[in-house]
């Protein structure tokens, strides 16, 4: 599987143009319905953000999403999903690529409930792609904000002796002295197949921002339960770092659940409530990794094109591997443990509720509502 990014200008299909005004399905300007739709979209960002992809631009995931989706209907046509056509076609495409179809979809299925004239009117999908990716920023901002403050927080309750102060001390409040140049943070970065010692230490401090310096694709110590990655069972103990569940409670929950014990606590509310996020995804965790791993740097800003930072080499080897069809097995049990974890219950299939027969009327009216949006579009 290649690692390369995406173009910096990304190619793809676009909705067809209708014949509607700039904003008559998106905004309705009169009695301050616009503002209020600006706001609405923008939340939807935040909760895109949180639970399927934080790194690529949605109009790059629809325009090149929305391209590979047709290819994969085109395959799709001829065989199914396990076949060795299709696997063929699926281990051809550049990993990013894969991370776009997966996102695509769930982005679509987002614009099928909420405005399905989006699909098909490019004057509605042009309003709503910036909204979602400023609400995409400021969930970022807000988080990494959160996160510079409270992991420290954490790192001196569980490694600070009363009788011996860590040395030298960190800051909550500046990111100065992290990274390798610390013990505390630099053991919790230093690639899982690497022996942590001083010496280590001291060859990966050297090494930052240098064409040495370890890629993102290689996973830190943080990842993993025990801080080591075991070569002959990898999934074993991937992403269950305490430090990770820390860092999902503050987010999703608030700072103050972090070090406690058990699920969410009933009646207070946070970002999952607030976004109504009651399951875990693959999304989810590839964000809370990707943010807490560079909270403990000593980067000031979350530069996602950094080479020396590398968040793209760690985000797109991460997402690649919980999103490959082969390992949804491991990738089940895994998003189980989280959702315990967090929210005190068992997952249903892959971060979803279970349907119910109430799934069947949600379905039905989304397909109406995509239909009726076609044929708007036809006979304009």
């Amino acid at each position: 599987m290649n690692s390369s990014s995406p173009p910096s200008t990304p190619a793809g299909s676009s909705p067809a143009t209708g014949s509607k005004r700039p904003g008559d399905t998106l905004q309705d300007v009169t009695n301050g319905k616009k503002a209020k739709t600006s706001s609405i979209w923008k939340d939807r960002g935040r909760r895109f953000a949180l639970t399927v992809n934080f790194f690529d631009s949605p109009k790059a995931i629809f325009d090149n999403g929305a391209q590979i989706a047709s290819e994969e209907r085109s395959i799709l046509r001829s065989c199914d999903k396990d076949s060795d056509e299709y696997k063929e076609w699926w281990e051809d495409l550049e990993d990013y690529q894969r991370r776009y179809l997966h996102s695509y979809k769930l982005l679509r299925e987002l614009l099928v409930a909420q405005e399905p004239t989006a699909l098909t009117d490019l004057t509605v999908w042009e309003n709503i792609a910036p909204l979602l990716a400023s609400g995409v920023a400021a969930e970022k901002q807000d988080d990494t904000s959160t996160l510079k403050r409270t992991c420290i927080e954490w790192l001196v309750q569980d490694l600070e002796d009363p009788l011996k102060p860590l040395n030298p001390t960190l800051s909550a409040r500046s990111k100065k002295g992290r990274g390798f140049a610390h013990p505390a943070t630099g053991r919790l970065l230093c690639p899982a197949d690497m022996t942590w010692n001083e010496t280590t230490r001291l060859e990966l401090l050297n090494r930052v921002d240098s064409q040495d310096a370890p890629k993102g694709s290689v996973w830190p110590r943080l990842l993993y339960r025990n801080e080591e990655m075991n070569p002959n069972n990898p999934w074993e103990g991937l992403l269950q770092h305490e430090d990770l569940v820390k860092a999902a409670k503050t987010v999703l929950i608030r700072p103050s659940s972090a070090t406690s014990d058990g699920g969410a606590v009933s009646g207070k509310r946070g970002k999952a409530a607030n976004h109504g996020i009651q399951q875990i995804t693959v999304g989810f965790l590839c964000y809370i990794a990707s943010t807490l791993r560079f909270t403990l740097t000593s980067y000031e800003e979350y530069n996602l094109s950094d080479k020396g930072l590398d968040v793209d080499g760690f985000f797109t080897s991460l997402y690649d591997l919980l999103i490959d069809p082969e390992e949804q097995e491991e990738v089940e049990r895994l998003l189980q443990w989280w959702n315990r974890r967090i929210f005190g219950k068992q997952s249903a299939s892959h971060g979803a509720r279970e349907p119910g027969t109430r799934a069947f009327f949600r379905q039905a009216r989304r397909e109406r509502n995509a239909s009726a949006a076609l044929a708007a579009a036809a006979a304009a």
